[in-house]
């Protein structure tokens, strides 16, 4: 479909997605290679050169481009990266025997508190507070759950952490 440097030319005018992965592209003024779906600036015609393989391009002595980052060998989209930061700082969550804060989480995926913030409450449909709140109880009930003592405790009056969320979950 594009094998011809015109159609490569076209396709890359008009940032075809159909182009993102059939070809790559270098700019010879500025040492750089792009997919022909990057939003970058369109260069001159007599400056580009097209390539078929990414590995050819760097061959080239180009590099990456920043903003399509075409070495990425499984070219994931946005939502990809958000879905494998998400589970990533669940994982944490789950794994952490304490509060994990959100500055915590964020730097472990490489991404700002607020804009992680904003991507785990759009994959997951809860804040990560409001995660790890679930997480904790969860881990809470499967610990009782294994102890015998625990119901014994509760009914005696000692107050452990789980008799307080059972109390508190009834009166409500």
């Amino acid at each position: 479909m594009f094998e011809t440097p015109e159609s490569r030319w076209r396709a890359l005018q008009r940032r075809n997605p159909l182009a993102a992965s059939a070809f790559f592209y270098g700019v010879k003024t500025t040492g750089i290679y792009c997919r022909p779906t990057c939003p970058s600036r369109l260069a001159r015609q007599a400056n580009v050169v097209f390539f078929d393989a990414a590995t050819e391009v760097e061959v080239a002595s180009f590099r990456a481009c920043q903003r399509c980052k075409p070495s990425q060998s499984d070219f994931e989209s946005k939502k990809a990266q958000h879905r494998k930061a998400v589970r990533k700082a669940c994982e944490l969550m789950d794994g952490a025997g304490g509060r994990v804060t959100l500055e915590t989480l964020a730097t472990s995926v490489g991404l700002s508190p607020r804009y992680f913030h904003g991507i785990f409450k759009d994959v997951m449909g809860v804040t990560p507070s409001a995660y790890a709140v679930k997480a904790r109880k969860e881990k809470a009930t499967r610990t009782a759950l294994r102890s015998e003592e625990t119901d014994q405790a509760c009914m005696v009056g000692n107050g452990t952490p789980l008799c307080r969320i059972e109390a508190k979950e009834t009166v409500s």
